[in-house]
């Protein structure tokens, strides 16, 4: 995935999955960063996060919350990385 050859997660990384979606990408992340790291996905579709969740379960090191990019403040600043698939036809405000 080219995503993650870009990003290259490292173990113990903390990383923001911005518009998760189904997860695609957060399931590789957590494989990637390991036990000791964290993947926070979020996504403003409750639906999707069900989803998310049901293929993530198991993964301790993987939260889900519902949410979206705009609502990102200072204090969410403690990762390491944070990336947004492009998924830009989801968003109005392009």
């Amino acid at each position: 995935m080219r995503t993650l050859e870009l990003l290259r997660p490292r173990v113990g990384e903390c990383i923001l999955d911005v518009g998760c979606s189904p997860v695609l990408l957060a399931y590789d992340l957590a494989a990637e960063v390991g036990a000791k790291g964290r993947v926070v996905g979020i996504d403003t579709s409750g639906p999707m996060l069900k989803l998310a969740e049901q293929r993530c379960a198991g993964l301790p090191q993987v939260e889900f919350a519902k949410g979206g990019a705009a609502a990102l403040t200072a204090d969410n600043a403690g990762n390491s990385a944070a990336i947004r698939d492009i998924q830009a036809a989801a968003i109005r405000d392009i």
